[in-house]
């Protein structure tokens, strides 16, 4: 949202995972280049510099035995909110 200096990113996959548990510096660049073609006059600031730590996602930290147990239990909610559904 330029009108109100809003940036949005979107981080490669690959990115992330080289990256996780580091801090991370990014910037922000703006390219003005000469409205009469001269690339001689064209120019690239910084518009802002910025910091972020990459963190490992929460669920990684869950062993695939209790994600598959989870998966298993709210499959079994689903159904039997179907059955009681279809009863009523």
């Amino acid at each position: 949202d330029g009108m109100n200096g809003i940036a949005q990113i979107t981080l490669d996959k690959d990115f992330l995972q080289a990256s996780t548990s580091t801090q991370v510096t990014g910037q922000i660049y703006v390219a003005a280049n000469n409205v009469t073609d001269n690339p001689n006059n064209n120019q690239t600031a910084v518009l802002g510099e910025f910091t972020f730590q990459v963190a490992d996602a929460l669920i990684n930290k869950v062993s695939s035995f209790t994600k598959v147990e989870y998966i298993r239990m709210f499959d079994q909610l689903r159904e039997e909110i179907k059955q009681r559904t279809k009863e009523m």
